[in-house]
């Protein structure tokens, strides 16, 4: 079923820098809320 939009680029191609630009990771910090991939490479290292 082809919705008639041609992507200049494949979707896989497209980055995800604006996900990484809209809220920094220290605004999160501040507020207290945990990060999951922080999390677990830390109790990879712990084990």
């Amino acid at each position: 079923m082809a919705l008639g939009v041609q992507p200049t680029r494949p979707v896989v191609e497209c980055g995800r820098s604006h996900m990484h630009a809209a809220v920094p990771k220290s605004w999160f910090d501040h507020l207290g809320l945990v990060s999951l991939l922080a999390t677990v490479q830390r109790l990879q290292r712990v084990s």
